[in-house]
Protein backbone atom coordinates (compact mmCIF):
# COMPACT_ATOMS: atom_id res chain seq x y z
CA UNK A 1 0.00 0.00 0.00
CA UNK A 2 1.40 3.29 -1.13
CA UNK A 3 1.24 6.65 0.52
CA UNK A 4 -1.06 8.22 -1.44
CA UNK A 5 -3.87 5.28 -0.76
CA UNK A 6 -2.83 5.21 3.11
CA UNK A 7 -3.43 8.68 3.25
CA UNK A 8 -7.20 8.67 1.21
CA UNK A 9 -8.17 5.88 3.59
CA UNK A 10 -7.19 7.77 6.90
CA UNK A 11 -9.28 10.44 5.48
CA UNK A 12 -12.19 8.07 4.89
CA UNK A 13 -12.06 6.77 8.36
CA UNK A 14 -11.79 10.28 9.93
CA UNK A 15 -14.74 11.42 7.85
CA UNK A 16 -16.50 8.25 9.38
CA UNK A 17 -15.62 9.33 12.98
CA UNK A 18 -17.75 12.54 12.69
CA UNK A 19 -21.20 10.73 13.03
CA UNK A 20 -19.56 8.54 15.89
CA UNK A 21 -18.53 11.17 18.01
CA UNK A 22 -21.63 13.37 17.36
CA UNK A 23 -25.02 11.44 16.02
CA UNK A 24 -26.42 15.10 14.89
CA UNK A 25 -23.55 15.72 12.90
CA UNK A 26 -25.09 16.71 9.08
CA UNK A 27 -23.14 15.72 6.16
CA UNK A 28 -21.25 19.23 5.60
CA UNK A 29 -19.74 18.57 8.46
CA UNK A 30 -17.29 15.91 7.04
CA UNK A 31 -16.11 18.51 4.85
CA UNK A 32 -13.74 19.41 7.64
CA UNK A 33 -11.54 16.19 6.68
CA UNK A 34 -10.48 17.98 3.43
CA UNK A 35 -10.48 21.70 3.91
CA UNK A 36 -7.15 23.01 5.16
CA UNK A 37 -8.53 26.27 6.53
CA UNK A 38 -8.70 25.92 10.04
CA UNK A 39 -10.10 29.48 10.78
CA UNK A 40 -13.18 28.67 8.87
CA UNK A 41 -14.27 26.02 11.07
CA UNK A 42 -12.85 27.58 13.88
CA UNK A 43 -14.96 30.53 13.22
CA UNK A 44 -18.40 28.35 14.05
CA UNK A 45 -17.84 28.85 17.55
CA UNK A 46 -15.70 26.99 20.15
CA UNK A 47 -18.70 27.03 22.51
CA UNK A 48 -21.60 25.75 20.49
CA UNK A 49 -21.74 21.82 19.54
CA UNK A 50 -19.74 22.05 16.47
CA UNK A 51 -16.66 23.66 18.20
CA UNK A 52 -16.61 21.25 20.97
CA UNK A 53 -16.66 18.57 17.83
CA UNK A 54 -13.96 20.27 15.86
CA UNK A 55 -11.83 20.63 19.28
CA UNK A 56 -11.89 16.58 19.79
CA UNK A 57 -11.74 15.87 16.45
CA UNK A 58 -8.16 18.78 16.42
CA UNK A 59 -6.82 16.54 19.41
CA UNK A 60 -7.85 13.41 17.76
CA UNK A 61 -5.62 14.17 14.64
CA UNK A 62 -2.65 15.74 16.66
CA UNK A 63 -2.94 11.86 18.80
CA UNK A 64 -2.70 10.00 14.84
CA UNK A 65 0.28 12.15 13.60
CA UNK A 66 1.98 11.92 16.79
CA UNK A 67 1.63 8.01 15.80
CA UNK A 68 3.15 7.85 12.96
CA UNK A 69 6.41 10.08 14.19
CA UNK A 70 7.49 7.62 16.62
CA UNK A 71 10.29 5.45 15.98
CA UNK A 72 9.81 2.95 18.54
CA UNK A 73 7.43 0.93 20.88
CA UNK A 74 9.06 2.60 24.15
CA UNK A 75 8.11 6.01 22.76
CA UNK A 76 5.01 4.73 21.53
CA UNK A 77 3.76 2.99 24.73
CA UNK A 78 4.94 6.65 26.64
CA UNK A 79 3.08 8.80 24.38
CA UNK A 80 -0.30 6.36 23.98
CA UNK A 81 -0.56 6.71 28.25
CA UNK A 82 0.35 10.31 28.12
CA UNK A 83 -2.07 11.44 25.60
CA UNK A 84 -4.56 9.42 25.12
CA UNK A 85 -5.02 10.29 28.94
CA UNK A 86 -6.14 14.05 27.99
CA UNK A 87 -7.91 12.21 25.00
CA UNK A 88 -10.50 10.59 27.41
CA UNK A 89 -10.10 12.69 30.55
CA UNK A 90 -8.70 9.95 32.67
CA UNK A 91 -6.59 9.76 35.52
CA UNK A 92 -4.01 7.58 34.73
CA UNK A 93 -3.69 4.99 32.11
CA UNK A 94 -1.32 1.44 31.75
CA UNK A 95 -0.18 -0.07 29.06
CA UNK A 96 -0.01 -4.55 29.63
CA UNK A 97 1.49 -6.62 27.34
CA UNK A 98 -0.33 -10.19 27.35
CA UNK A 99 1.76 -13.61 27.46
CA UNK A 100 0.97 -16.91 28.07
CA UNK A 101 -2.43 -17.80 27.01
CA UNK A 102 -3.82 -14.10 27.53
CA UNK A 103 -4.17 -14.89 31.26
CA UNK A 104 -1.07 -12.78 32.62
CA UNK A 105 -0.34 -9.26 32.02
CA UNK A 106 2.51 -7.55 32.43
CA UNK A 107 2.30 -3.36 33.06
CA UNK A 108 4.83 -2.04 30.41
CA UNK A 109 4.33 1.53 31.06
CA UNK A 110 2.16 4.14 33.18
CA UNK A 111 0.86 7.83 32.44
CA UNK A 112 3.19 9.97 34.24
CA UNK A 113 5.43 7.21 35.00
CA UNK A 114 9.05 7.28 32.54
CA UNK A 115 10.05 3.73 34.21
CA UNK A 116 8.04 1.36 35.52
CA UNK A 117 8.90 -0.66 39.08
CA UNK A 118 7.64 -4.37 39.11
CA UNK A 119 7.93 -4.52 42.03
CA UNK A 120 6.01 -1.70 42.99
CA UNK A 121 2.33 -2.99 44.65
CA UNK A 122 -0.05 -0.80 42.41
CA UNK A 123 1.64 -2.83 39.53
CA UNK A 124 1.20 -5.79 41.20
CA UNK A 125 -1.94 -5.14 42.62
CA UNK A 126 -3.55 -4.60 38.91
CA UNK A 127 -1.84 -7.04 37.16
CA UNK A 128 -3.19 -9.71 39.82
CA UNK A 129 -7.08 -7.81 39.53
CA UNK A 130 -6.90 -7.61 35.83
CA UNK A 131 -6.13 -11.54 35.79
CA UNK A 132 -9.18 -11.64 37.90
CA UNK A 133 -11.25 -9.99 35.45
CA UNK A 134 -9.65 -11.57 32.31
CA UNK A 135 -10.94 -14.98 34.06
CA UNK A 136 -14.91 -13.45 34.33
CA UNK A 137 -14.99 -11.67 31.31
CA UNK A 138 -12.35 -12.70 28.74
CA UNK A 139 -10.31 -9.92 26.18
CA UNK A 140 -12.91 -7.72 25.39
CA UNK A 141 -13.54 -4.59 25.88
CA UNK A 142 -15.50 -3.35 28.98
CA UNK A 143 -15.67 -1.13 31.98
CA UNK A 144 -15.98 -2.47 35.33
CA UNK A 145 -16.02 -1.27 38.92
CA UNK A 146 -12.97 -2.03 41.27
CA UNK A 147 -14.41 -0.62 44.38
CA UNK A 148 -15.24 -4.65 45.77
CA UNK A 149 -11.38 -5.77 44.91
CA UNK A 150 -9.73 -2.51 46.58
CA UNK A 151 -11.74 -2.96 49.93
CA UNK A 152 -11.17 -6.88 49.94
CA UNK A 153 -7.61 -5.69 49.53
CA UNK A 154 -7.32 -2.75 51.47
CA UNK A 155 -5.60 -0.56 48.29
CA UNK A 156 -6.11 3.35 48.84
CA UNK A 157 -5.83 3.43 45.29
CA UNK A 158 -7.98 6.64 44.51
CA UNK A 159 -9.44 5.79 41.53
CA UNK A 160 -12.26 2.85 41.48
CA UNK A 161 -13.54 3.07 37.91
CA UNK A 162 -11.65 1.49 35.25
CA UNK A 163 -12.12 0.59 30.99
CA UNK A 164 -10.02 -2.10 29.77
CA UNK A 165 -9.46 -1.60 26.15
CA UNK A 166 -7.98 -4.72 24.16
CA UNK A 167 -4.90 -4.62 21.61
CA UNK A 168 -5.50 -6.25 18.27
CA UNK A 169 -2.95 -7.30 15.68
CA UNK A 170 -4.00 -8.01 12.26
CA UNK A 171 -5.03 -11.80 12.53
CA UNK A 172 -7.30 -10.32 15.67
CA UNK A 173 -5.17 -11.43 18.67
CA UNK A 174 -5.14 -9.84 21.61
CA UNK A 175 -1.30 -8.64 22.67
CA UNK A 176 -1.88 -6.10 24.71
CA UNK A 177 -4.66 -3.93 26.58
CA UNK A 178 -5.10 -0.14 27.30
CA UNK A 179 -6.55 0.23 30.61
CA UNK A 180 -7.88 4.14 31.56
CA UNK A 181 -9.02 4.27 35.22
CA UNK A 182 -10.93 7.28 36.83
CA UNK A 183 -13.47 8.43 39.78
CA UNK A 184 -16.15 8.45 37.78
CA UNK A 185 -17.96 5.85 35.32
CA UNK A 186 -17.93 6.26 31.25
CA UNK A 187 -20.68 6.99 29.72
CA UNK A 188 -21.87 5.50 26.36
CA UNK A 189 -20.72 8.84 24.08
CA UNK A 190 -17.50 8.08 24.89
CA UNK A 191 -17.26 4.75 23.40
CA UNK A 192 -16.25 5.91 19.78
CA UNK A 193 -12.98 7.70 21.18
CA UNK A 194 -12.13 4.76 23.09
CA UNK A 195 -12.86 2.78 19.57
CA UNK A 196 -10.78 5.18 17.54
CA UNK A 197 -7.90 5.10 20.06
CA UNK A 198 -7.84 1.43 19.95
CA UNK A 199 -7.94 1.38 16.25
CA UNK A 200 -4.81 4.19 16.09
CA UNK A 201 -2.88 2.35 18.53
CA UNK A 202 -3.06 -0.76 16.97
CA UNK A 203 -2.39 -0.05 13.37
CA UNK A 204 0.29 2.20 14.71
CA UNK A 205 1.76 -0.95 17.01
CA UNK A 206 1.42 -3.77 14.23
CA UNK A 207 1.82 -2.02 11.04
CA UNK A 208 4.21 0.65 11.34
CA UNK A 209 6.70 -0.57 14.12
CA UNK A 210 6.01 -4.11 13.86
CA UNK A 211 5.01 -6.70 16.83
CA UNK A 212 7.92 -8.90 17.63
CA UNK A 213 5.81 -10.51 19.78
CA UNK A 214 4.71 -14.69 19.79
CA UNK A 215 5.41 -15.96 16.42
CA UNK A 216 2.54 -17.44 15.31
CA UNK A 217 3.19 -20.35 12.25
CA UNK A 218 1.04 -20.30 9.20
CA UNK A 219 -0.13 -24.09 8.39
CA UNK A 220 2.08 -24.60 5.61
CA UNK A 221 5.26 -23.03 7.70
CA UNK A 222 4.00 -25.89 10.22
CA UNK A 223 4.04 -28.53 7.23
CA UNK A 224 7.38 -27.14 6.63
CA UNK A 225 8.69 -27.46 9.99
CA UNK A 226 7.19 -31.12 10.34
CA UNK A 227 9.07 -32.06 6.96
CA UNK A 228 12.19 -30.72 7.85
CA UNK A 229 12.40 -32.05 11.32
CA UNK A 230 11.24 -35.81 9.93
CA UNK A 231 14.20 -35.18 7.36
CA UNK A 232 16.88 -34.40 10.54
CA UNK A 233 15.66 -37.52 12.37
CA UNK A 234 15.49 -39.55 9.16
CA UNK A 235 18.56 -38.22 8.54
CA UNK A 236 20.14 -39.30 12.18
CA UNK A 237 20.13 -43.03 10.90
CA UNK A 238 21.96 -42.49 7.63
CA UNK A 239 24.91 -45.08 8.26
CA UNK A 240 28.51 -43.24 8.38
CA UNK A 241 32.08 -44.78 8.99
CA UNK A 242 33.05 -44.08 12.10
CA UNK A 243 36.44 -41.66 11.94
CA UNK A 244 39.25 -40.03 14.14
CA UNK A 245 42.08 -37.37 13.68
CA UNK A 246 45.38 -38.27 14.91
CA UNK A 247 48.96 -36.81 14.29
CA UNK A 248 51.44 -39.10 12.22
CA UNK A 249 54.43 -39.01 10.90
CA UNK A 250 56.50 -41.21 8.22
CA UNK A 251 58.75 -43.74 9.69
CA UNK A 252 61.31 -46.43 8.15
CA UNK A 253 59.90 -49.83 7.79
CA UNK A 254 62.01 -52.79 8.91
CA UNK A 255 65.32 -50.45 9.45
CA UNK A 256 68.73 -52.00 9.94
CA UNK A 257 70.06 -51.20 13.96
CA UNK A 258 73.49 -50.40 14.79
CA UNK A 259 74.46 -50.69 18.29
CA UNK A 260 77.02 -50.31 20.18
CA UNK A 261 79.41 -53.10 20.29
CA UNK A 262 80.57 -52.93 24.04
CA UNK A 263 80.81 -51.06 26.85
CA UNK A 264 82.31 -47.55 26.33
CA UNK A 265 82.34 -44.16 25.36
CA UNK A 266 81.40 -43.01 21.17
CA UNK A 267 84.60 -41.75 20.25
CA UNK A 268 83.64 -40.13 16.74
CA UNK A 269 80.94 -39.93 14.14
CA UNK A 270 81.73 -39.81 10.57
CA UNK A 271 78.12 -39.50 9.74
CA UNK A 272 75.08 -37.04 9.83
CA UNK A 273 71.16 -38.42 10.29
CA UNK A 274 69.60 -38.30 7.08
CA UNK A 275 73.13 -38.88 5.29
CA UNK A 276 72.77 -41.58 2.30
CA UNK A 277 75.44 -44.60 2.78
CA UNK A 278 76.84 -47.74 1.41
CA UNK A 279 77.74 -50.83 2.87
CA UNK A 280 80.77 -51.04 4.49
CA UNK A 281 81.12 -47.15 5.21
CA UNK A 282 82.75 -46.20 8.41
CA UNK A 283 79.46 -44.74 10.53
CA UNK A 284 81.18 -44.28 14.15
CA UNK A 285 84.10 -45.07 16.45
CA UNK A 286 83.95 -45.80 20.19
CA UNK A 287 87.32 -44.82 22.06
CA UNK A 288 90.02 -47.38 21.76
CA UNK A 289 92.42 -45.94 23.82
CA UNK A 290 92.36 -49.25 26.17
CA UNK A 291 91.81 -51.50 23.68
CA UNK A 292 95.08 -50.57 21.85
CA UNK A 293 96.83 -50.71 24.81
CA UNK A 294 95.55 -54.26 25.73
CA UNK A 295 96.36 -55.31 22.25
CA UNK A 296 100.04 -54.52 22.68
CA UNK A 297 100.07 -55.96 26.07
CA UNK A 298 99.14 -59.16 24.60
CA UNK A 299 101.46 -59.19 21.81
CA UNK A 300 104.43 -58.97 24.16
CA UNK A 301 102.53 -61.76 26.34
CA UNK A 302 102.80 -63.56 23.67
CA UNK A 303 106.76 -63.20 23.06
CA UNK A 304 107.35 -63.81 26.80
CA UNK A 305 105.46 -67.19 26.66
CA UNK A 306 107.14 -67.88 22.98
CA UNK A 307 110.48 -67.10 24.56
CA UNK A 308 109.61 -69.18 27.85
CA UNK A 309 107.73 -72.21 25.64
CA UNK A 310 111.52 -72.60 23.41
CA UNK A 311 113.69 -72.54 26.75
CA UNK A 312 111.42 -75.30 28.29
CA UNK A 313 111.45 -77.38 24.64
CA UNK A 314 115.34 -77.32 24.97
CA UNK A 315 116.01 -78.51 28.97
CA UNK A 316 113.28 -81.16 27.85
CA UNK A 317 116.34 -83.27 26.05
CA UNK A 318 118.14 -83.17 29.28
CA UNK A 319 115.40 -83.59 32.28
CA UNK A 320 111.82 -85.45 32.12
CA UNK A 321 110.97 -82.94 34.72
CA UNK A 322 111.54 -80.19 32.22
CA UNK A 323 108.88 -81.94 29.79
CA UNK A 324 106.24 -80.98 32.15
CA UNK A 325 107.28 -77.52 32.48
CA UNK A 326 107.40 -77.51 28.51
CA UNK A 327 103.06 -78.71 28.55
CA UNK A 328 102.49 -75.46 30.72
CA UNK A 329 104.53 -73.77 28.47
CA UNK A 330 102.75 -74.48 25.61
CA UNK A 331 99.45 -73.98 27.13
CA UNK A 332 100.60 -70.60 28.61
CA UNK A 333 101.35 -69.34 25.07
CA UNK A 334 98.15 -70.82 23.22
CA UNK A 335 96.12 -68.41 26.20
CA UNK A 336 98.21 -65.32 25.06
CA UNK A 337 97.54 -66.00 21.70
CA UNK A 338 93.87 -66.29 22.12
CA UNK A 339 94.21 -63.12 25.06
CA UNK A 340 95.55 -60.89 21.62
CA UNK A 341 92.91 -62.24 19.71
CA UNK A 342 90.01 -61.07 21.59
CA UNK A 343 91.88 -57.90 22.20
CA UNK A 344 92.63 -57.22 18.02
CA UNK A 345 88.46 -58.28 17.91
CA UNK A 346 87.24 -55.83 20.59
CA UNK A 347 89.90 -53.05 18.85
CA UNK A 348 88.27 -54.15 15.06
CA UNK A 349 84.73 -54.03 16.44
CA UNK A 350 85.36 -50.46 17.87
CA UNK A 351 84.44 -48.95 14.20
CA UNK A 352 81.20 -49.20 13.15
CA UNK A 353 80.45 -49.85 9.62
CA UNK A 354 77.65 -49.57 7.41
CA UNK A 355 75.25 -52.91 7.25
CA UNK A 356 73.63 -52.04 3.89
CA UNK A 357 73.10 -49.18 2.04
CA UNK A 358 70.11 -46.76 3.05
CA UNK A 359 69.63 -43.03 4.74
CA UNK A 360 71.33 -42.80 8.47
CA UNK A 361 68.50 -42.19 10.61
CA UNK A 362 69.68 -41.12 14.69
CA UNK A 363 69.59 -37.62 16.74
CA UNK A 364 72.26 -35.13 17.22
CA UNK A 365 75.57 -35.78 16.57
CA UNK A 366 77.02 -33.71 19.41
CA UNK A 367 74.31 -35.19 22.01
CA UNK A 368 75.93 -38.66 21.18
CA UNK A 369 79.97 -38.08 20.87
CA UNK A 370 80.98 -38.27 24.49
CA UNK A 371 78.12 -40.49 25.72
CA UNK A 372 78.67 -43.75 27.54
CA UNK A 373 76.68 -46.55 25.90
CA UNK A 374 76.32 -50.05 27.20
CA UNK A 375 76.66 -53.13 25.04
CA UNK A 376 73.76 -53.81 22.72
CA UNK A 377 72.61 -49.71 22.98
CA UNK A 378 71.41 -48.36 19.59
CA UNK A 379 73.19 -45.70 18.54
CA UNK A 380 71.47 -45.42 14.97
CA UNK A 381 69.55 -46.88 12.50
CA UNK A 382 69.59 -47.47 8.36
CA UNK A 383 66.66 -47.49 6.87
CA UNK A 384 65.80 -48.21 2.54
CA UNK A 385 63.87 -44.85 1.09
CA UNK A 386 61.63 -47.29 -0.30
CA UNK A 387 60.49 -49.00 2.83
CA UNK A 388 58.01 -46.71 4.48
CA UNK A 389 55.60 -46.66 7.30
CA UNK A 390 52.67 -44.65 9.16
CA UNK A 391 52.95 -44.37 12.92
CA UNK A 392 49.65 -42.99 14.20
CA UNK A 393 49.43 -41.70 17.90
CA UNK A 394 45.30 -42.12 18.43
CA UNK A 395 44.73 -39.92 21.92
CA UNK A 396 43.32 -41.96 24.46
CA UNK A 397 40.09 -39.70 24.41
CA UNK A 398 39.50 -40.23 20.42
CA UNK A 399 40.14 -43.66 20.48
CA UNK A 400 37.73 -46.17 18.22
CA UNK A 401 37.53 -49.73 17.21
CA UNK A 402 40.08 -50.00 15.15
CA UNK A 403 40.92 -53.34 12.53
CA UNK A 404 43.34 -54.17 10.37
CA UNK A 405 43.17 -52.97 6.86
CA UNK A 406 40.73 -50.55 7.93
CA UNK A 407 41.08 -47.55 5.59
CA UNK A 408 43.68 -44.51 6.38
CA UNK A 409 43.53 -41.35 4.57
CA UNK A 410 46.40 -39.33 5.59
CA UNK A 411 46.78 -35.48 4.86
CA UNK A 412 50.63 -34.39 5.17
CA UNK A 413 51.50 -30.73 6.24
CA UNK A 414 54.02 -30.53 3.42
CA UNK A 415 51.31 -31.62 0.53
CA UNK A 416 47.68 -31.23 2.66
CA UNK A 417 45.81 -30.94 -1.24
CA UNK A 418 46.67 -34.42 -2.33
CA UNK A 419 45.51 -37.34 0.42
CA UNK A 420 47.61 -40.35 0.76
CA UNK A 421 45.27 -43.71 0.97
CA UNK A 422 46.98 -46.54 3.36
CA UNK A 423 45.47 -49.72 5.78
CA UNK A 424 45.93 -50.38 9.01
CA UNK A 425 48.43 -52.99 9.88
CA UNK A 426 48.58 -53.46 13.34
CA UNK A 427 47.10 -51.28 16.25
CA UNK A 428 48.26 -51.21 19.85
CA UNK A 429 45.98 -53.40 22.42
CA UNK A 430 47.55 -51.22 25.30
CA UNK A 431 48.33 -47.25 25.43
CA UNK A 432 51.36 -45.46 26.25
CA UNK A 433 52.68 -42.43 27.22
CA UNK A 434 53.71 -40.55 23.96
CA UNK A 435 55.49 -36.84 23.50
CA UNK A 436 53.48 -34.05 26.18
CA UNK A 437 52.70 -36.34 28.24
CA UNK A 438 49.41 -37.40 27.17
CA UNK A 439 48.47 -41.39 26.81
CA UNK A 440 47.92 -43.07 23.05
CA UNK A 441 47.66 -46.28 21.30
CA UNK A 442 50.07 -46.59 18.18
CA UNK A 443 48.64 -47.63 14.99
CA UNK A 444 51.01 -48.61 12.46
CA UNK A 445 49.77 -48.06 8.68
CA UNK A 446 51.65 -49.18 5.21
CA UNK A 447 50.97 -47.10 2.52
CA UNK A 448 48.80 -48.62 -0.86
CA UNK A 449 51.38 -50.01 -3.86
CA UNK A 450 49.26 -47.17 -6.04
CA UNK A 451 49.92 -44.71 -4.10
CA UNK A 452 53.53 -45.14 -2.77
CA UNK A 453 54.47 -45.03 -6.57
CA UNK A 454 52.17 -41.47 -7.77
CA UNK A 455 53.76 -40.22 -4.39
CA UNK A 456 57.08 -40.96 -5.28
CA UNK A 457 57.67 -42.72 -1.44
CA UNK A 458 56.71 -39.97 1.02
CA UNK A 459 59.99 -38.88 2.27
CA UNK A 460 60.68 -40.46 5.99
CA UNK A 461 60.05 -37.90 8.67
CA UNK A 462 57.42 -36.30 7.39
CA UNK A 463 54.34 -35.27 9.84
CA UNK A 464 50.51 -34.34 9.33
CA UNK A 465 47.17 -35.70 10.33
CA UNK A 466 45.84 -38.93 9.53
CA UNK A 467 41.88 -39.84 9.59
CA UNK A 468 41.41 -43.38 10.38
CA UNK A 469 37.84 -44.90 9.59
CA UNK A 470 36.07 -47.35 11.59
CA UNK A 471 32.84 -49.10 11.52
CA UNK A 472 29.62 -47.99 10.18
CA UNK A 473 27.61 -46.23 12.54
CA UNK A 474 24.09 -44.33 12.94
CA UNK A 475 25.33 -40.05 11.85
CA UNK A 476 23.65 -38.84 15.12
CA UNK A 477 25.73 -41.21 17.22
CA UNK A 478 28.58 -39.58 15.26
CA UNK A 479 28.02 -36.36 15.71
CA UNK A 480 26.94 -37.02 19.34
CA UNK A 481 29.59 -39.51 20.70
CA UNK A 482 31.96 -36.98 22.36
CA UNK A 483 29.01 -35.12 23.96
CA UNK A 484 27.55 -38.48 25.17
CA UNK A 485 30.91 -39.50 26.52
CA UNK A 486 31.26 -36.78 28.81
CA UNK A 487 27.73 -36.81 30.16
CA UNK A 488 28.49 -40.45 30.87
CA UNK A 489 31.43 -40.10 32.54
CA UNK A 490 29.81 -36.79 34.49
CA UNK A 491 27.07 -38.53 35.63
CA UNK A 492 29.29 -41.80 36.27
CA UNK A 493 26.80 -44.15 34.15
Amino acid sequence: MNVEVKNKVFEQKTAALIPQLNPQAKPKDKAFVASPDRSAIEDKGRNSKDGILVKRMQEMLAFEAGLRRLKNKKELMFFVVNEARKLTNARQVFIAKCSGRQSKYHIEAISSMSEVDRNAPIVRWFEKTLKRFFKERGMVGYAASITAELEKDENQYPFSQIYHLPLKDERNKTFAALIFTRETAWSENELPILKRIEESVSYSWTSQLGNRGKVVRTPWKKLVGLILATMLVIAGFIPVPMSVLAPVQITASQPTVITAPFDGVIDEIYVRSGDVVNKGDLVFKMVDTDLVNRNKIALQDIEIARTRMLRSSRAAYESNDALQDLAIAETEYDLKIAEQSYAKSLLERSKAYALNQGVVLFGNVNDLIGKPVATGERIMRIADPAKTELKIEVALEDSIIIKNNASVKVFLDADPLNPIEAKVIHAALEAKEVAGGQLAYEVTAKINNAEAESQNNPRIGLRGTAQILGDKVPLAFYLFRRPLSAIRQWLGI
